[in-house]
């Protein structure tokens, strides 16, 4: 077990690199574009379907692939920013300390939302609190407490009133029951999801 957690460790160190160089990429990209986004054509609101791929930190231990879905939901207060809702669910069977589980994720999340459209494109940043339930299958294990989401993303214009998002990147922190004794309460968990804006 005390080897599982040191590998998981060096993986999240790894992930938790990665994503904070997208991350502040993504927000110096919207800095800079507030300006010019100010002249540009807006909506006052938008909503995002699409899949998504939790890179999950089990249990304080080790880490598991999940995959689900992402939905959000927008209003945009002023030009730049809006606030978000988002819901979510992710699905695997990883093994668990050599014991097959079946995992299921749901977060329910809302906060600020920072954009910076233009006729083509929109990368945006947000900061989202909420609550995180963790439960298997089999009824073992169920767990429920405050998460919160820091990432962005970048969508690209298809239609009119349709954008594609390209890659959506997010560090999603959970604080949920810790059946493996670790003592560590809080969990660092990965999120990327993808898929279609429909604005309004």
């Amino acid at each position: 077990m005390g080897r599982g957690i040191v590998q998981a460790k060096d993986h999240f160190s790894e992930w938790g690199q990665t994503v904070r160089k997208i991350f502040a990429v993504l927000a110096i990209v919207v800095v800079l574009s507030l300006g010019a986004a100010a002249q540009r054509f807006q909506t006052e609101g938008e909503a995002f379907a699409g899949f998504q791929y939790t890179n999950l930190d089990t249990f304080n231990a080790q880490r598991s692939s999940l995959v689900g879905w992402n939905g959000q939901v927008t209003g945009y207060i002023k030009r730049p920013l809006g606030v978000t809702a988002e819901f979510s669910g992710s699905y695997g069977s990883p093994d668990v300390g050599g014991e097959p589980t079946k995992l299921r994720m749901y977060t329910f999340l809302f906060g600020p939302t920072f954009r910076a459209p233009s006729e083509k494109s929109t990368p945006f940043v947000h900061v989202l609190l909420g609550y995180a339930r963790l439960t298997n299958d089999g009824g073992i294990y169920s767990s429920s407490g405050f998460a919160y989401e820091i990432g962005g993303g970048y969508d690209i214009s298809i239609a009119r009133n349709v954008s594609f998002r390209l890659a959506q990147l997010d560090y999603l922190a959970t604080k949920l029951g810790d059946p493996t004794g670790t003592g560590n309460s809080t969990q660092h968990n990965f999120r990327v999801a993808t898929g279609l804006v429909f604005k309004f």
